[in-house]
């Protein structure tokens, strides 16, 4: 991302400047929200889609931070990172056997290994219908691969557990607190090698972005009903 030196600074923690850290936040978000009651299958479907496509999105950004406007330091970590995992799948099953592999199936191939078995709340699989729209009040289950009968909601959790430890791991490996809150002045100084001047201080931004940047949901809106003038800087 282009970070704006001029119009206005803001402030936020240094994981909130990646792209990738971005989408992560929110499978976690999706998955924080999950409905307990209500999900039909089709619904479900639309659900279990978007969450896959965010994880493997989470990741493949990580190529993307690497050409932008962040620490040099960090962009290199972000490349040796994407590699690792490129050059030793083996070690990696929870990407490459499930993230990766389900997100294809879905979007390439409209397969989705976590619906077809489906397990009653009496312990019973049963295989709905392809087009039966019916209230999921058990648990769906992976079908087939390394994760073979697995919950596909919790295997789900583990994979949004793993990524935000490979971006956290990431970060720190580049000398960086990920929990730090610096203002987008300072951090691109940090690129360039620049001394924080005195009058380096950022200016507040209130509304959604503010707490979406702070890291808060949706449902935690401020009363605030200000709005930022320039760039958006997610």
């Amino acid at each position: 991302m282009t970070l704006p030196t001029s119009t206005y600074d803001f402030t936020t923690e240094v994981k909130y400047y990646l792209r990738s850290y971005r989408a992560y936040f929110d499978v976690r978000f999706a998955l924080e929200n999950y409905p307990a009651e209500g999900m039909t299958l089709s619904r479900w479907k639309v659900y279990w889609a978007g969450v896959c496509s965010l994880l493997k999105t989470s990741i493949h950004m990580m190529r993307h931070d690497a050409r932008s406007c962040l620490p040099g330091p960090l962009k290199e970590t972000l490349v040796s990172s994407w590699n690792e995992l490129r050059q030793n799948k083996s070690q990696y099953p929870l990407f490459w056997d499930f993230i990766d592999r389900e997100r294809h199936n879905i979007l390439k191939e409209y397969e989705f290994s976590a619906y077809e078995t489906y397990l009653s709340p009496d312990g019973k699989q049963t295989y709905p219908s392809l087009l039966e729209s019916i209230d999921l009040q058990g648990v769906l289950l992976i079908r087939g691969g390394t994760y073979d009968g697995r919950d596909a909601l919790e295997l789900a959790k583990e994979g949004a557990s793993w990524v935000g430890s490979y971006l956290d791991d990431t970060m720190r490996r580049a000398g960086l607190d990920p929990d730090e809150r610096v203002t987008s002045r300072q951090f691109l100084k940090r690129q360039t090698g620049q001394p924080d001047a005195p009058t380096d201080r950022p200016r507040p931004i209130g509304g959604r972005l503010a707490n979406y940047l702070a890291g808060q949901s949706a449902t935690d809106e401020s009363d605030e009903d200000e709005k930022p003038t320039g760039n958006d800087p997610a």
